[in-house]
């Protein structure tokens, strides 16, 4: 049904996205999440819909504390976070996307995670959300989150492990170490993989 009908879809959830109340927006991020699967991603490609949901949901990634309450903001991340990947798996299928998929996930890890890292100043709650969602961009990325690995090694030291958040949080401690870990990881294995090409 779906399928056959999302033109008629597109136009309210672009309304509710675009609303300024929290509750609204919401559900317009959570129907979004649903939508974009059932939508073929050849006509989320050719038609710039993919696209327009990208610039739509992006802003909602820095509706952060203070500006925003941190219930609000902590629903609005979450959500807007799960829409954007389920959009880059749903506009990028194939293995022909992968690059322009791997430009996706980089803009949400930019104006994202690293944006709200800044932001978040020592909101616990905050960085929890945004290192779950490091954890989760990195999974998509793959070996291309090799690129991150400095920016990963300085940000979370300063912001999360030397801080006085890891008094506060042992979640967020445990978190960061994971993806500290993993950055050791991949820098081994991309070290491996240039000296092979040489």
């Amino acid at each position: 049904m779906v399928q056959k009908n999302w033109h008629l879809c597109i136009p309210p959830v672009l309304t509710l996205l675009d609303d300024t109340f929290t509750i609204i927006r919401l559900r317009g991020l959570r129907v979004l999440g649903d939508l974009v699967v059932r939508i073929p991603s050849k006509i989320l490609r050719q038609t710039g819909l993919g696209d327009v949901f990208e610039e739509v949901v992006i802003p909602t990634l820095l509706f952060l504390p203070e500006l925003t309450p941190i219930e609000e903001s902590i629903s609005l991340l979450t959500s807007a976070y799960l829409a954007l990947l389920s959009l880059g798996e749903a506009r990028y299928s194939t293995k022909e996307e992968w690059i322009n998929k791997m430009r996706f996930l980089d803009r949400v890890m930019r104006q994202g995670v690293l944006q709200g890292f800044i932001h978040s100043r020592d909101n616990v709650r905050i960085a929890e959300l945004l290192v779950r969602q490091t954890i989760n961009l990195f999974e998509s990325m793959g070996i291309y989150s090799v690129k991150y690995l400095k920016a990963s090694q300085e940000t979370l030291p300063s912001r999360v492990i030397s801080n006085k958040m890891h008094r506060t949080s042992c979640r967020l401690y445990l978190r960061s170490s994971q993806i500290l870990s993993d950055c050791h990881i991949l820098t081994f294995f991309w070290l491996q993989l240039r000296q092979h090409r040489r």
